[in-house]
């Protein structure tokens, strides 16, 4: 998240009002730009190796069947 705020902060235009001289953020904005493609990256790998483990959708199901039971008990506690 902070990897694009800087992003945006380089991307937003200049304020020629500015004291400051401007600055060539041009080779930052393509570090930045190489850091956020291979985070894509190393994310959609990660979710490939969870999800392609067996045990990933027995653990899904099971919070499923969790989340079911706990709604259950709450509506079955509201009506006594």
């Amino acid at each position: 998240k902070e990897l694009i705020l800087y992003k945006n902060l380089i991307d937003a235009p200049e304020n020629p009002e500015s004291p400051t001289k401007s600055k060539d953020y041009q080779q930052l904005k393509l570090t930045i730009d190489k850091v956020l493609q291979e985070n894509k990256l190393l994310h959609a790998e990660l979710n490939h190796f969870k999800t392609s483990d067996p045990v990933y959708e027995q653990v899904q199901l099971l919070e499923t069947s969790n989340k079911n039971l706990k709604e259950e008990l709450t509506k079955s506690t509201n009506e006594n």
